[in-house]
């Protein structure tokens, strides 16, 4: 028979057995090293050393809800990427969703925010494309992913740059504005400074849109992670969460969801095709106008009448026209059933060095490397939209698809696809009345991921960021 003091002893050992695991397991939960580093709005220490920014708000409240206690790590971009690669933080916010970078963190399945590149130039400096950067000088911020993204897209298109790297965006700006860079690779959320005023200008160039994420050191207990990802899952689906009024603090709006990873892509091309019907109605309008008053030359006021409706649609098809031609995807509009070109914006000319006057009129095929691989793709979208309304969302992924494309200089790359249908009136009178059935394309090039290649780097003098 035991004695008490045994059966107490039992007791004990019972007790370190079963909870002693659970208590570790929780403590671990309850402590998380958060690298930050400064790229307001997103994250941001202020003077005071407390931080800041979208996704501080986020990871707060997720924090507050779970018992979470958060130690922030301050430093340069570059120093919060090896402290998570390196496993001396557990939590990175606001990283980019790259594939490589999945051999060496663990990544949230929630998007927090998009976010893509913008190039800013040195005022007076003319640039319309990324082939304009050819032998040009340019700033970016070091492990930046649009820095990688740049590198392999001006590889496509055999362009050579120097590049010089920095801590932070402001420092790259800050090289522009001093005239040590020609332009700076910046996030779209980057707020340039007024003391840059006439010096620092924007360019139209926007390019490698992303995924902003919560990124985890490497083998981080995956409960964590299912709890990020629950709470924003949580925070994304009530308008009136912490999440919404954080948008709404920091940018001014709090439309930042993207629900679907090729949302920014149907955005473009629905806009697009608007704005191409638009034109094209009243490209019809205007000509029914003048056979109008080729048959009533006598009527004046009926002249005077039809010379301010063809102002006004001058005015709005020229409106419409410039949104058009400043969307960075290449838009082109072609035949139905001649896949004939009929109109290219701008972008066009980034993407393949064709100028749209050389190229109308001129079949789409003589673009593509492999033409019949390319028309089955059409075929797919033709049968699609004619077979109604069913089919068609039943064979979404035909609208979107992948090519290989030839550049004016004879090099191949890879072209992303995004493709609709614009339906006209019927007439069958031709594309100038705005009668015709075509093609929309939304074009882009695929940049793959790749893992960031300094081709010049410069260090700076400035010391390190708190």
């Amino acid at each position: 028979m035991y004695s008490p003091a045994k059966v107490l002893f039992l007791l004990f050992i019972m007790v370190v057995v079963f909870f002693l695991p659970l208590s570790v397991t929780a403590t671990k939960a309850e402590s998380l090293r958060v690298a930050i580093c400064d790229n307001p709005p997103v994250t941001f220490v202020d003077q005071q050393g407390v931080a800041h920014g979208i996704f501080v708000d986020v990871l707060e409240e997720i924090a507050e809800k779970e018992s979470y206690k958060l130690e922030y790590i301050s430093g340069t971009w570059a120093e919060s990427l090896d402290k998570l690669y390196n496993g001396e933080c557990d939590v990175l916010p606001a990283i980019a969703y790259a594939q490589w970078r999945e051999k060496r963190t663990d990544f949230a399945k929630e998007t927090v925010l998009s976010n893509w590149g913008k190039i800013y130039r040195r005022t007076g400096l003319h640039i319309d494309s990324i082939l304009d950067l050819k032998n040009l000088t340019v700033a970016v911020m070091s492990d930046d992913i649009y820095f990688a993204k740049l590198v392999k897209l001006l590889a496509s298109f055999s362009v050579k740059c120097k590049f010089v790297s920095y801590k932070s965006y402001n420092e790259a700006v800050a090289a522009v504005g001093s005239r040590q860079a020609d332009v700076a690779v910046v996030s779209r959320f980057v707020t340039i400074d007024k003391k840059y005023d006439g010096v620092v200008s924007s360019t139209s160039i926007v390019f490698a849109p992303i995924e902003l994420r919560f990124g985890f050191k490497k083998g981080i207990d995956e409960e964590v992670v299912n709890t990020f990802d629950r709470h924003i899952r949580a925070m994304k689906s009530d308008e009136a969460s912490v999440y919404f009024s954080s948008l709404t603090k920091w940018v001014g709006a709090s439309s930042e969801v993207r629900r679907d990873r090729n949302i920014w892509t149907v955005s473009v091309i629905g806009i697009s095709v608007l704005l191409v019907g638009f034109v094209f109605v009243f490209l019809a309008a205007r000509d029914k106008i003048h056979s109008g008053k080729e048959r009533r030359r006598g009527d004046r006021r009926a002249d005077d009448s039809r010379r301010s409706v063809d102002q006004v649609v001058d005015k709005v098809q020229a409106q419409a026209q410039n949104v058009v031609e400043n969307i960075a995807d290449a838009i082109v509009v072609v035949g139905f059933d001649d896949q004939k070109i009929k109109f290219t914006s701008g972008g066009f000319y980034n993407l393949f060095g064709y100028k749209s006057e050389s190229v109308t009129d001129s079949e789409f095929s003589r673009l593509v490397e492999k033409g019949d691989e390319f028309l089955s793709h059409l075929e797919n979208c033709r049968h699609s939209s004619e077979s109604g309304d069913k089919a068609a969302e039943n064979s979404v992924s035909e609208r979107f698809f992948d090519f290989k494309a030839v550049h004016c200089c004879g090099h191949v790359f890879d072209v992303q696809c995004a493709c609709s249908i614009s339906a006209g009136s019927g007439d069958g009178n031709g594309v100038s009345e705005g009668n015709e059935k075509t093609f929309v394309f939304s074009l882009r090039p695929v940049v793959s991921e790749v893992t960031p290649v300094v081709i010049e780097a410069k260090p700076t003098d400035k010391k390190d960021e708190s």
